[in-house]
């Protein structure tokens, strides 16, 4: 069984609700289970994602998955923390 590891800290705990809440859909069973990702909150600073699977195709196409949408969230984060800026500063 192949299995890669991110663990995620540094962040504010909201971000890591937020991430926890996107990827748990992920973490359900697929009707072919050839991989399977795993998202556990360690604390309230840590988010621990594991992908486990079969063969190095799926564990590459799921870690994508991952990463791609950890990708968008923390982009979307950004943007959403730029807009209130700018609209506290025109207060």
């Amino acid at each position: 069984m192949l299995r890669a590891e991110i663990k995620i800290s540094g962040v504010e705990p909201r971000v890591l609700d937020a991430l926890h809440a996107a990827l748990t859909p992920e973490s359900e069973p697929t009707p072919r289970h050839r991989s399977r990702v795993e998202v556990v909150r360690e604390s309230p600073f840590i988010l621990r994602i594991t992908i486990s699977s079969r063969d190095l195709s799926s564990l590459r196409a799921s870690l994508n998955m991952v990463l791609r949408a950890l990708g968008a969230l923390c982009k979307s984060s950004e943007v959403i923390s730029q807009a209130r800026s700018a609209c506290n500063n025109r207060l």
